[in-house]
């Protein structure tokens, strides 16, 4: 299933700025590294690098969200495409 957000914030800045339209795609699996969406609230998301069980932003200033159940991932990001190096560098 395909989900197509908004970026809103400044928590993934420089990689993905606000206001910006992003695809993500459910998967079976995740892993570390990934920029997925995850619902963290009951009736709220978040776009994010997944870490282990945790979800964090690309700046220092951004929360970070603790992954209490896999279920709460709801896909990865597969647009725009995120090159290696940008992911390397968070």
């Amino acid at each position: 299933m395909l989900y197509v957000r908004r970026v809103v914030g400044a928590s993934m800045e420089p990689i993905l700025k606000s206001g910006r339209i992003c695809v993500f795609l459910r998967r079976r699996r995740y892993t570390t590294g990934h920029i997925v969406i995850a619902r963290v609230h009951p009736d709220g998301e978040v776009v994010k690098y997944l870490h282990g069980d945790h979800l964090v932003g690309a700046n220092s200033r951004s929360s970070r969200y603790v992954l209490s159940d896999a279920n709460q991932i709801v896909g990865k990001l597969i647009w725009p495409r995120v090159n290696r190096q940008q992911i390397e560098s968070y």
